[in-house]
C-alpha cells in the first residue's frame, strides 16, 4: 500500500511537471540553435563539430511548441522553416499547424499539390478533411479515394466519404466501398452504420433492413437506424413492422421529429388506428406548416381518419386544405364529393325529416357533393392525360351521382 501511494504521488508530480519539462525543452533547443552538435548525418566526422541546421532547429521548436499546444508559437516556427526551404517536410508540418488552427484554406493550399507518395497519413486526412470543412465535396471524394488506396482501414475517412457520396445520389457507389471494407472488418459499427444508410438510400430495402437489424442486436439503438427499419418496411409494404420501428423512433427521439410524426400518423391511418394517427398528424401539423407537400399529405390523411371515423363534416373540411396545398389532385374533389354524401347519407339516418328542413331547396351536402363532382369530371376529361382503370370508375361514380339529381 504504502508503494502504491508513492507511486501515485511521483506520477502526479511528474504530470504536474510536463509543462515545465517542454520549456526546458525550448531552451535547450534554442541554445543549440547557436551552438554546434556532432553530426548524425556523416558517420565521417563522428567526434567533429559540426553547425546544427537553423530549419531542423526550428521544426524542433515548433513539433515542441506543438506538444505545449502552443499553436501560435508553432505557427511561427513552421513559417520559418518552410521560408527557408519549401520541403515536402516543412509543407505538412506547417499545414498541420494551421489545421489546427482551422485554417482550412491555406492548409489545403499548402498539401493539395504534394505527391500522394510523398504526403503522410496524417496530411492525407488534414487535406480530405479540410475540403469537408470548406463544403467542398467534389475534391473531398477525389482525395478520400486516393487516401483510402493507401490506407483502405481508416474507417473515419471512409464513413464520410460515403455520407458525401450518398449525398450525390450516388449510395450505390458508398455501398461497394463500404462492403469492401466489410470483408477485412465486419465488426466496426461506425462502417455497419454507414453500409446501413448507404442501402436504404440505395432502395436495397431488404439488405438494408437485414443490416440494421445487426445494428440492433448488438445494441447500437440509434434514432435513424429505427426510423429508416420503419420506413424501410413501409416502402416493403409491411405496414405493421413499419408501425412498431417508427413508434420505436418517435419514443425514442426526445423532442419527437416531425418528419418521423407524420410518417407514423400515415401509417396509424393505413392500418385503421385512426384516432391514434390523428393525434401524430396534429402534431406534426404544428412542426412542419407550412410545407406546402408535406402538409397536402398530412391533412389528406387526417381527411381519410376522419371519413374512416364518420367525422364527415371535418374529412370534407380536412380534403379542402389538401386542395389548398394542391389544386391538380384528383382524388381531392372526388373525396370532398363523397364526404358530403357520406353526411347527406349520416343525417337523413339521425333524421327521416333531414330533407323537408331545406324546404324546396336541394339539401347542403347534396348541392355541394353535385359542385365537386362536377369540378372533378372536369378536371379528369381536360387535363389531356390517359385515364386509367380507377379514375374510369371514379367519373362513373361521379356521373351516376349527378344523374340522380339533375333532370
Amino acid at each position: 500500500m504504502i508503494y502504491l501511494q508513492v507511486k501515485a504521488e511521483k506520477t502526479t508530480f511528474a504530470a504536474g511537471n510536463e509543462k515545465t519539462m517542454l520549456t526546458k525543452k525550448l531552451i535547450l533547443l534554442a541554445m543549440q540553435a547557436q551552438k554546434t552538435v556532432v553530426s548524425r548525418e556523416h558517420p565521417a566526422t563522428s567526434g567533429q563539430l559540426v553547425p546544427m541546421k537553423a530549419q531542423e532547429t526550428l521544426i524542433a521548436l515548433g513539433d515542441s511548441c506543438m506538444e505545449l499546444y502552443d499553436t501560435h508559437t508553432a505557427l511561427a516556427y513552421y513559417q520559418q522553416a518552410y521560408d527557408e526551404n519549401q520541403t515536402f517536410e516543412t509543407r505538412q508540418k506547417l499545414a498541420n499547424c494551421l489545421y489546427q488552427r482551422c485554417d482550412y484554406k491555406q492548409c489545403v493550399s499548402l498539401l493539395s499539390d504534394i505527391p500522394v507518395a510523398s504526403m503522410t497519413h496524417d496530411a492525407m486526412r488534414q487535406l480530405f478533411f479540410s475540403y469537408g470543412y470548406l463544403k467542398n465535396d467534389n475534391q473531398l471524394v477525389t482525395s478520400g479515394l486516393r487516401l483510402l488506396k493507401r490506407f483502405p482501414m481508416d474507417a473515419e475517412v471512409l464513413a464520410r466519404l460515403c455520407t458525401v457520396l450518398c449525398d450525390q445520389d450516388k449510395a450505390g457507389e458508398a455501398v461497394v466501398h463500404a462492403r469492401v471494407y466489410c470483408q477485412r472488418d465486419s465488426t466496426n459499427l461506425l462502417i455497419n452504420r454507414t453500409l446501413a444508410n448507404a442501402l436504404y438510400l440505395d432502395r436495397q430495402f431488404r439488405p438494408a433492413i437485414q443490416q440494421y437489424q445487426k445494428l440492433l442486436a448488438v445494441g447500437d439503438t440509434t434514432y435513424l437506424a429505427l426510423y429508416s427499419l420503419g420506413m424501410a418496411y413501409d416502402y416493403l409494404g409491411d405496414k405493421q413492422h413499419a408501425y412498431n420501428y417508427l413508434l420505436r423512433a418517435n419514443n425514442f427521439s426526445k423532442p419527437h421529429r416531425a418528419g418521423c410524426l407524420y410518417r407514423l400518423g400515415m401509417i396509424c391511418v393505413e392500418l385503421k388506428r385512426y384516432d391514434e394517427g390523428l393525434k401524430y398528424l396534429f402534431n406534426a401539423e404544428e412542426k412542419l406548416s407550412p410545407d406546402k407537400t408535406v402538409m397536402k399529405l398530412i391533412y389528406d390523411y387526417m381527411a381519410q381518419a376522419y371519413y374512416g371515423t364518420e367525422k364527415y363534416i371535418w374529412a370534407m373540411e380536412s380534403w379542402k386544405k389538401a386542395r389548398q396545398y394542391d389544386g391538380t389532385s384528383l382524388s381531392f374533389p372526388y373525396n370532398i364529393a363523397a364526404s358530403c354524401v357520406a353526411l347527406y347519407e349520416q343525417e337523413k339516418a339521425k333524421n327521416p325529416d333531414y330533407d323537408q328542413q331545406w324546404g324546396e331547396k336541394m339539401p347542403r351536402p347534396v348541392q355541394e357533393a353535385l359542385n365537386y363532382y362536377e369540378l372533378f369530371l372536369e378536371m379528369a376529361t381536360d387535363n389531356g392525360q390517359e385515364i386509367d382503370e380507377e379514375t374510369r370508375q371514379m367519373i362513373n361514380e361521379a356521373h351516376k351521382y349527378i344523374e340522380m339529381y339533375k333532370p
